[in-house]
């Protein structure tokens, strides 16, 4: 059967076009039919907002395909996934949140006006996990606070739901004529890990030195915890030199036989300067930090003709923080006199030596003849903030 003249022949009829519920009136529910026969405008609908999906993060929740060259691993995913402009931003924020657990930022501050019974709790949690665990009591605590030059007005802390969960406690020694900000420890707890507290804490840290002239920092990390090592790199801070440590148990055999005096009264004016030293001390053995010990150190001497040939400084666990012999009289069996010396006022004849120097190869050749045993080692790092 032809249809109009020209037409191609009518087939089966035309299924009509489906149309949204919202833009089809026949297919519209009673109550929008109601408001039609009214002559009332239709409701206003709302618009569907599009839900941002679950997509993978680099690290977090799996890894992203390779993108275009220099381009940010995480928005490749997000671009691959449709994300344009504002969408991308608000998506890249969304990511933010859920690396950070879905919880609240912490929030950072000063530590002025804590004590170290406020820090103690937050402290024990950060190193918990740590690879050396450190654990100390809290007289301990507050001893090598005392000791370090712990100054919290320069300290930052970080605060998670009211709580310390951080800490960057802070010293300023005076170091070739110049004070410095020196970092006696940092840590977070790992409920706070992975918000950037580390990163915060840093900066508050230098703009509290900055505002007191201070333009240079120094600390110390632990040569196998590449995650702080690469964590404090990425701040600025640049490796300076090797410290190690060791632990001398066996008993001293000294060839030579030198006159020791242990000096029962503490008198720190008769020490002697530390100018045989082969390498600048530590900050936790420079002087200022010795004289400030509790209980105070203990002092060995060898002298002949009221001189001192040889010096040693150690604290009542055995702690060896200085040892040095004037330069015309080493090799001559003075060292080892001391450290026997020193053996018999230690607890189990156990002496520990912190901090030696890498590159101090007559000292680390006396120990390892005497048989000290290795326990770790720590880098030196420093930060110059530009003028």
């Amino acid at each position: 059967m032809l249809g109009r003249a020209g037409a191609a022949p009518a087939g089966p009829a035309r299924r009509r076009r489906r149309l949204h519920r919202r833009h089809d009136p026949a297919a519209a529910g009673a109550a929008w039919r109601a408001r039609a026969a009214r002559g009332l405008p239709r409701r206003r609908q709302r618009r569907h907002r599009r839900r941002l999906p679950v997509l993978p993060i680099p690290g977090c929740l799996g890894a992203a395909a390779p993108g275009r060259r220099g381009e940010n691993p995480r928005d490749t995913v997000l671009r691959r996934a449709g994300w344009r402009g504002r969408g991308l931003c608000q998506a890249r924020a969304v990511h933010r949140f859920r690396r950070a657990g879905g919880r609240r930022a912490v929030k950072i501050a000063s530590l002025a006006g804590l004590a170290p019974d406020d820090i103690h709790p937050c402290f024990l949690d950060a190193f918990s996990d740590y690879l050396v665990p450190a654990q100390p009591s809290l007289p301990q605590l507050a001893a090598m606070l005392r000791r370090r030059g712990w100054i919290p007005e320069l300290s930052a802390g970080a605060w998670l739901d009211g709580r310390l969960a951080g800490f960057w406690l802070c010293a300023a020694p005076e170091i070739d004529g110049e004070r410095e900000g020196y970092c006696i420890a940092a840590g977070v707890s790992p409920a706070a890990r992975r918000r950037r507290a580390l990163t915060d804490m840093a900066g508050l840290v230098g703009r509290l030195l900055a505002a007191h002239g201070i333009r240079r920092q120094r600390l110390e990390v632990i040569d196998g915890n590449q995650r702080a090592r690469d964590a404090y790199a990425s701040l600025g801070f640049e490796p300076l030199r090797k410290l190690d440590c060791y632990q001398l148990q066996a008993p001293v055999q000294a060839a030579c036989r030198w006159p020791v005096t242990i000096h029962t009264a503490h008198d720190p004016a008769r020490w002697p300067a530390p100018d045989a030293l082969a390498y600048p001390p530590a900050v936790p053995n420079r002087r200022e930090s010795l004289l400030r010990a509790d209980p105070p150190l203990r002092w060995l001497s060898v002298d002949r003709d009221g001189q001192t040939l040889g010096s040693l400084l150690m604290s009542p666990d055995g702690e060896v923080a200085e040892l040095q012999v004037s330069p015309p009289c080493r090799r001559q069996g003075i060292a080892s006199q001391l450290l026997q010396a020193a053996q018999s006022l230690s607890v189990c004849g156990r002496l520990g030596f912190n901090n030696v120097d890498s590159r101090d190869l007559p000292l680390l050749s006396l120990l390892l003849r005497h048989q000290a045993v290795y326990r770790l080692s720590q880098w030196e790092m420093t930060l110059s903030a530009p003028r």
